[in-house]
């Protein structure tokens, strides 16, 4: 790496998200005053070796997950449902087939969106143990379902409601991770409905629900 020019490095660093100037500076850094840590040419040979194969195992990885991409991309567009879950903000080719993935062709597999919110995570199930008064145990949260969610807040495309929900919960005290869960309930609710009724999501409905029940949120839009 010491021999590689610095711009290549720099372009390598980016294109995986190691980003900013300085930490890039010091990455530089940390390259230039390297030392190896042995010559023995049979633990050099050895781990060369190594790093070579891992490298191409990597490269093949790389091939298997592009052609898993294309397929999921050309079977959710081609879903009967896509137009509900494409017409979420943020929506792109990950977060889309997750949702529909989530919440399946089936409209008898969930009553509620409560039903919903457990499966998925963002309400874990809790489970009481020998007497009332004793602790709950919460169940594991299915982390990729869960993600899908509460991935809303960190979409920079995200909608203006769903920026002023954030700001409204931050402002009644409520930590980020907390705003963000909250988050990802409304959201649930809303996609949840919109898949009941096969219809796609809409900025106008929502705002004029709000403007009808005089919610709070408008102070935020």
């Amino acid at each position: 790496m010491q021999r590689a020019k610095p711009a290549l490095i720099c372009r390598f660093f980016k294109s995986h998200r190691v980003g900013g100037s300085e930490k890039l500076h010091s990455k530089l850094e940390e390259i230039k005053q390297a030392r190896a840590l042995t010559h023995d040419a049979a633990i050099v040979t050895a781990a060369s070796l190594m790093t070579r194969s891992l490298a191409g195992q990597i490269l093949q990885l790389n091939e298997s997950i592009q052609r898993f991409d294309a397929k999921i991309e050309e079977l959710f567009k081609h879903h009967p449902d896509h137009f509900i879950f494409s017409s979420r903000p943020g929506s792109g080719k990950a977060l889309g087939p997750r949702l529909l993935t989530i919440f399946g062709e089936d409209r008898d597999r969930f009553q509620c969106a409560a039903e919903v919110q457990t499966v998925s995570g963002i309400s874990p199930c809790c489970e009481a143990v020998a007497r009332p008064a004793s602790c709950l145990t919460v169940g594991p949260v299915p982390s990729s379902s869960a993600r899908a969610f509460t991935h809303s807040r960190s979409v920079p495309a995200l909608v203006a409601l769903a920026q002023a929900f954030y700001q409204m919960q931050v402002s009644q005290g409520k930590d980020h991770h907390v705003a963000v869960r909250s988050l990802a309930f409304k959201w649930l609710r809303i996609i949840y409905r919109c898949w009941k009724n096969r219809v796609p999501y809409d900025d106008a409905i929502y705002v004029a629900s709000l403007k009808a029940n005089n919610a709070p949120l408008l102070a935020f839009l």
